[in-house]
């Protein structure tokens, strides 16, 4: 995305109004919305399988989420909520287990 972004913003530098220039950023925004969606999907399905205490999934969409969308600070933040999440509960489920033990 960096890249893109730069070379955009160069185009549109230069000529803000040209139609393939808009039509790039049209392409680009539209491109990084769906990234943002999919890794959005990806979040909300890690936590659902966090919920489900499918760790290993939850881990996995939480890797997938920043895959889709690397750049992206706010998905790169909710990964590593959901990552949090994970290691809390891991936590609390290895205690509830080792107290009934």
């Amino acid at each position: 995305w960096p890249v893109a972004e730069s070379n955009v913003a160069k185009a549109e530098a230069i000529n803000r109004a040209d139609p393939t220039v808009t039509a790039a950023r049209k392409r680009l925004d539209d491109a990084r919305n769906a990234a943002f969606a999919l890794a959005k999907k990806h979040i909300d399905d890690g936590n659902a399988a966090g919920r489900a205490r499918n760790w290993p999934a939850a881990d996995k969409a939480a890797d997938d989420a920043e895959r889709a969308d690397p750049f992206n600070l706010a998905v790169r933040a909710a990964a590593k909520r959901l990552r949090d999440d994970i290691a809390k509960a891991k936590a609390l489920s290895m205690r509830a287990t080792m107290a009934t033990a």
